[in-house]
């Protein structure tokens, strides 16, 4: 498999020159399982101005979801961009992820995905994900709302989570690409 993921990455960097911060662009699938692979670029998470890397994130997930049904995709699944090295919280991310993919289903092209998966692999994103999900997609009989649930990290999951970080590398604070 390694082989195949360095000969994707290579003709990946071929055909993408480079994307924006905040958005994404769509790449055959090579020998990888799929028909089609979106490179979204996440933002460095940016403290002083939460606002600026809202918008870059969402940025990624709205144009993954445009580039998926302008390329005849039926399912796309996203990972949770940012939250790793590039720091941006989990229980901050995720409400900006399900919010935009809400909105996308809501829209004039939403009935064109068959399936939208959002893949966890760290459980402070599980957290984040099993929390935020109810609110824009409620089960059957509860109305939507956008009002945040009570129900948050204890404060040994947040101890846990914070003795974690600290033993993390630092957050990049330049574009990658530089």
């Amino acid at each position: 498999m390694g082989s195949h993921l360095s000969c994707f990455q290579s003709a990946a960097s071929l055909t993408l020159n480079g994307c924006a911060t905040g958005s994404a662009k769509i790449t055959g699938a090579y020998n990888l399982p799929s028909k089609k692979i979106i490179h979204a670029v996440g933002p460095i998470y940016d403290e002083l101005n939460p606002d600026d890397s809202e918008a870059k994130l969402a940025g990624c997930y709205s144009t993954s979801l445009k580039l998926a049904v302008q390329n005849g995709c039926r399912s796309i699944a996203f990972s949770a961009l940012s939250t790793g090295v590039y720091g941006y919280p989990s229980t901050e991310a995720a409400p900006v992820a399900v919010e935009v993919v809400r909105e996308f289903l809501d829209g004039e092209d939403g009935d064109k995905l068959d399936k939208i998966v959002f893949c966890t692999f760290e459980m402070k994103d599980v957290r984040a994900y099993n929390e935020t999900l109810p609110i824009f997609f409620p089960p059957e009989d509860q109305p939507a709302t956008k009002e945040k649930t009570e129900a948050g990290p204890s404060k040994k999951e947040t101890d846990e989570a914070k003795a974690i970080a600290a033993e993390l590398p630092s957050v990049p604070k330049s574009d990658p690409s530089q």
